[in-house]
């Protein structure tokens, strides 16, 4: 089977390294600029089809225009056959693919993943996902994996990350090599093909990836019982069926000249979208999230040799002879003509190339280092000497990594020799790593190293460009809008959505492995005499010295939570209803003995509690949410200053 092939496209860290390659070998060659554009294109892959993807994420451009006013947002579906193309054409500012389309376009056009996305789904929510393997469930000669030898076999596209590599790992892992011991076929977009090819027998067997089996039978498209998940697996916190292991969910990347103000103001926009709004429910997602580490997918990709580790063809001379031998013997005798021409005007411009070059390396804003095969160093410009805290005279002929200490952004390990790394592969093109530089000065930046090789001629490396590009800011940026998305401003404690988030997930430990928890529903009592006496900013001064009481009340692995003016909430985890009881007691004590002092008069507040045990005979997130409330409304009702623990006897 052929994989596609990807097209070379240049950014502003690959012109950097090139513009030194060059001026070692004596040529010039331009900076590309980024130029600004009223209307910003979103590219899409459509793995559901055109239409499709334009009706799922034109909500979400519509959302970002009324967030960014005056930037128009534009939706362009795109297929595993021009998704290259767009980027490298500058066409996409933005691209939400998958993430082995990512690491590709990563790797060859330095573009730069900002954030991941949640998928929803009605059986739960996941920033990873899989693939799932099937067959039709009345095949009783196709039950695992081995039985698909020989079969027939549908999949999405060669290039498909779930919709063919995740499936194609867990074929060869079972001792199936698909292209020879099955019949492939390709079914191209929307997903829902192979699908149908299975059911109506075209083929034997297909995968796709994971929460479509649950969302098809969801919409009642298929029934439950209709299908057979091969090599079904079980893991932890991930709430679809699936066959393969799991991978990080698909990316919003940017592209590396995308301004960098507007590039924030998308990112903060798309934290703050809250639960429920219509741009996560057309798009079927929850939100989004940090970007997560795609370091397994570059595993699976090398193991595989796809993409951006498809080895290169051999073609031999012989064979480049035979085809276009008469070509060559006709267009000699004109190279041999212009030869001397050529030459004598290359002589003229070698001082004014070498002279352009050099004030370019100064007045580039990232770091430039070059390096020889074995990543000693020969070259820095001013911004490397500054972020090294050296100069050039006292590191030439140093190894580079003594100059940066380069870690691995999730493992904190050495990246190790990236000159070494970049000279020993066979394809000359750039390379792309995210790390962290530990500066001298004790400080940590995030960094996006890209890494060229200098070649001598057609074939031989003789050096190594390194451009460093500090990437701080936008990083430092996306976990405060992270934190600020799941917290209230003004206790600092978990917000209600994140709340929910939690204790969705509490519930759903609680049904799968027997867990028991508590969730304690909070409400101030006498606390509107303080807001309306003294006014919103002692009320909102009471407030927060209550929430740094619960705080304080609570273990380290349980949540409190504002759930919304003076109601709070705590999640025990792992917690038996008497422990429970007992942090109540603890809770109403501490509130009891609390007291707010203003113009010499002294105010008090109590608090009325609600109780709910969660395990599995609890029901879903609302039924325990609503008890919790009853519960609470039961407390205030008898007194208030008390608990009331729930139960669902009427007696």
């Amino acid at each position: 089977m052929k994989q596609g092939s990807w097209s070379s496209a240049w950014r502003k860290p690959v012109v950097v390294a090139a513009s030194v390659c060059l001026w070692l070998l004596v040529f010039a060659s331009p900076i590309k600029a980024w130029h600004h554009h009223d209307e910003i294109t979103i590219g899409v892959l459509a793995f559901r089809g055109m239409d499709e993807a334009v009706r799922m994420w034109s909500p979400t451009a519509e959302y970002l225009e009324s967030q960014l006013p005056g930037v128009q947002f534009r939706i362009l579906p795109l297929t595993n056959d021009t998704i290259e193309e767009a980027v490298a054409s500058g066409e996409a500012d933005f691209v939400i693919t998958n993430s082995g389309s990512y690491v590709a376009l990563n790797q060859r056009h330095g573009i730069t993943r900002i954030a991941t996305l949640i998928s929803q789904r009605p059986t739960g929510t996941s920033t990873r996902f899989g693939a799932v393997i099937i067959s039709r469930a009345d095949r009783d000669d196709i039950r695992e994996i081995a039985d698909l030898r020989g079969k027939r076999f549908a999949a999405i596209h060669p290039d498909g990350f779930g919709g063919w590599w995740m499936g194609w790992k867990e074929l060869r892992d079972h001792g199936i090599e698909p292209l020879q011991d099955m019949q492939l076929e390709f079914t191209g977009f929307p997903v829902d093909l192979v699908m149908e090819a299975v059911r109506s027998g075209q083929v034997d067997a297909g995968t796709f990836r994971t929460e479509l089996l649950e969302q098809w039978i969801n919409e009642g498209r298929i029934r439950a019982d209709e299908f057979h998940v091969l090599n079904a697996r079980t893991t932890p916190g991930f709430p679809f069926l699936h066959s393969t292991r799991l991978y990080p969910e698909w990316p919003l990347a940017v592209q590396p000249d995308m301004d960098e103000d507007l590039a924030k103001r998308v990112l903060q926009a798309l934290f703050a979208l809250p639960q429920g709004h219509p741009a996560l429910d057309a798009a079927e997602i929850a939100g989004w999230t940090i970007p997560l580490n795609y370091d397994p997918v570059h595993d699976l990709m090398r193991e595989l040799k796809v993409g951006l580790y498809q080895p290169d063809e051999v073609i031999t001379l012989r064979e480049v002879l035979t085809v276009y031998g008469p070509w060559f013997a006709g267009i000699l005798g004109i190279l041999l003509t212009g030869f001397l021409a050529f030459v004598m005007r290359l002589n003229r411009s070698l001082t004014a190339s070498r002279v352009s070059l050099a004030n370019t390396l100064r007045s580039i804003g990232d770091a430039v280092v070059t390096t020889d095969t074995q990543g000693l160093i020969q070259y820095m410009n001013p911004v490397a000497e500054r972020m090294g805290h050296c100069s050039l005279p006292d590191v030439q002929g140093h190894d580079y990594r003594q100059v940066f200490h380069l870690v691995d952004e999730s493992s904190r390990k050495e990246l190790g020799n990236l000159a070494r790394h970049s000279a020993s592969m066979r394809e000359p093109r750039p390379y792309t790593f995210d790390g962290l530089l530990l500066g001298r000065d004790g400080q940590e930046y995030s960094v996006k190293i890209t890494t060229s090789t200098i070649r001598a001629g057609l074939s031989r490396v003789s050096g190594c460009v390194l451009v460093i590009h500090d990437v701080t800011e936008l990083r430092t940026l996306a976990r405060q809008l992270k934190f600020q998305a799941a917290h209230d401003p003004l206790t600092g404690l978990v917000n209600r959505r994140e709340f929910e988030t939690r204790l969705s997930r509490a519930v759903d430990g609680s049904q799968k492995s027997g867990q028991t928890h508590v969730l304690i529903f909070l409400d101030l009592d006498w606390f509107k005499a303080i807001n309306d006496t003294l006014g919103h900013a002692a009320g909102d001064q009471v407030l927060r010295e209550v929430a740094d009481m619960l705080e304080r009340q609570v273990r380290s692995t349980d949540t409190a939570a504002r759930i919304g003016g003076d109601e709070f909430g705590i999640l025990l985890l792992n917690c038996e209803l008497e422990a429970g009881i007992a942090v109540a007691e603890k809770l109403r004590d501490a509130i009891a003995g609390y007291s707010y002092v203003s113009g010499g008069e002294t105010y008090r507040v109590g608090v009325s509690q609600g109780l709910v045990l969660i395990d599995r005979q609890s029901g879903n997130l609302g039924a325990i949410l609503k008890a919790a409330d009853e519960a609470c409304y039961t407390a205030k009702e008898h007194g208030r200053n008390r608990y009331h623990v729930y139960s669902s006897d009427p007696s």
